[in-house]
């Protein structure tokens, strides 16, 4: 009777092992990860998050507390424990696109009760929600570049705007010039 009580448990381990490499997995090699706690949250609009973030290099996962908190510490990132209280999900992002995401999720809460963004982690920095609020906020990546490129445009713009003028004031003389030596001749 012990071998049969055994065995039950022996596949729960295993199965629980499985889940977590597989978390590992999907979260390896992201820039980025949000924890987010979901109550009360319609599986069909989860969905519809997720098809919102794969625009974007993101997934949105449901986890068991303990599971997340187990794949968490294997992946050295004992400080997101905490993060698990309720019922959770994690968002694994790639690419340059933690800012978007941020802000796909944060719209998602203002429409959902139950979501509340909890922390995460970006380049190895713990972020609090405040912090993912805070990144939502911002304006998305080519916002940013073409901003980044106005400013550095608005120097040269400026000097040949005035290099412009001169020639045109040049002009101008030269003009008068030519108008003059024409009447005294």
């Amino acid at each position: 009777m012990s071998a049969q009580t055994e065995t039950p448990l022996r596949v729960g381990q295993q199965v629980r092992s499985a889940v977590v490499r597989e978390l590992q997995r999907d979260l390896s090699g992201a820039e980025g990860v949000v924890v987010a706690k979901m109550e009360k949250v319609p599986t069909r609009d989860l969905n519809q998050l997720r098809d919102s973030l794969k625009e974007l290099r993101a997934g949105f996962l449901v986890v068991k507390n303990s599971l997340g908190q187990r794949t968490f510490r294997n992946m050295g990132w004992s400080d997101l424990e905490k993060l698990f209280k309720g019922t959770c999900g994690v968002a694994p992002i790639r690419g340059d696109e933690v800012g978007s995401v941020c802000k796909k999720l944060a719209d998602f809460s203002k429409g959902h009760d139950g979501f509340v963004l909890q922390g995460g982690m970006m380049s190895g920095k713990v972020l609090t929600a405040g912090d993912l609020t805070a990144l939502a906020k911002l304006p998305s990546r080519p916002v940013l570049l073409s901003q980044l490129l106005g400013s550095m445009q608005a120097p040269v713009v400026g000097l040949v705007s005035a290099l412009q003028g001169l020639e045109r004031k040049l002009l101008v003389i030269f003009h008068a010039i030519a108008q003059k030596k024409e009447q005294q001749q």
